[in-house]
């Protein structure tokens, strides 16, 4: 994509992009528990030129008005070794596909590199075959939207604007963003399974029970309908006895505990 036909684009960016600024600018200043992690992070992309992107369920939230549980933040792997080295003492622990959980003035930051996603992971990796399971395309930010496996998260926002661009909005200048159906599914308040999450009807993720408690997890916060696609994923993955390992999984993941009958229960009437 040339700077051009960027500039176009963000020209015609819809007023949705601007009130998720907005709204992140007064959750930053208005949320003091939040404050000096963003702050950060902020710094950490303005004073080193290392391009840093928020990215799905932080941004969701801000949009929705609600308070996050943490952030979540995406970058190239040609930043890798910078990174590592400017957080070194805020590093937890390593998460899935080998991304990092840090601990920022007592936030939880979880910081992915692009490449090494569950989408982009299968090609950067000298180990493993081509993969034949997914839809072939590059591994670049402006991609990146397209393979969350829900659409309420399919966007991505720097955190310091680094470029140059005259961007001519009437109010400020609009951050480097992008997003795949997520203003359209949060217009329509749908929880749906991404398009190209799926191949040949198949979903494209290796932890189909992870998705599941993931799925309960935003119906309790967001109240929404489950679309479609979503529902045909429950039915296939999910089975009845299945509640006690879902309801373990979803503990050590959220850290909170949840009675497995009722989880059960509330699952099966999603797919019901």
């Amino acid at each position: 994509m040339d700077l051009t036909n960027y500039q176009s684009i963000l020209s015609s960016r819809s007023k949705n992009w601007q009130i998720l600024e907005r709204k992140l600018q007064q959750f930053k200043f208005t949320t003091p528990s939040f404050l000096s992690a963003i702050n950060y992070l902020e710094n950490l992309s303005q004073k080193h030129e290392l391009p840093i992107y928020y990215f799905g369920g932080f941004l969701r939230d801000i949009y929705l008005g609600l308070e996050p549980r943490d952030i979540d933040i995406i970058f190239n792997k040609t930043s890798r070794y910078q990174f590592e080295d400017l957080v070194a003492d805020k590093v937890m622990k390593r998460n899935r596909f080998g991304g990092y959980k840090l601990n920022i003035a007592g936030i939880t930051v979880d910081a992915w590199i692009i490449q090494d996603t569950n989408y982009f992971g299968p090609w950067s990796s000298p180990s493993q075959d081509y993969p034949l399971d997914r839809e072939a395309i590059l591994p670049t930010i402006f991609n990146m939207p397209k393979t969350t496996f829900f659409n309420v998260e399919s966007i991505v926002l720097e955190v310091y604007r680094t470029n140059d661009l005259d961007y001519n909005f009437e109010d400020s200048s609009c951050s480097l963003g992008f997003e795949h159906n997520f203003f359209n599914s949060c217009d329509k308040k749908v929880i749906e399974i991404q398009d190209y999450a799926l191949f040949n009807q198949k979903p494209v993720t290796p932890f189909p029970q992870l998705q599941i408690i993931r799925t309960y997890n935003l119906q309790q916060k967001l109240s929404w309908r489950i679309g479609e696609k979503l529902k045909q994923f429950l039915k296939e993955h999910y089975f009845s006895g299945i509640g006690a390992e879902l309801s373990d999984l979803y503990n050590s993941h959220y850290g909170m505990e949840v009675n497995p009958s009722e989880l059960s229960s509330n699952i099966e009437e999603l797919i019901s």
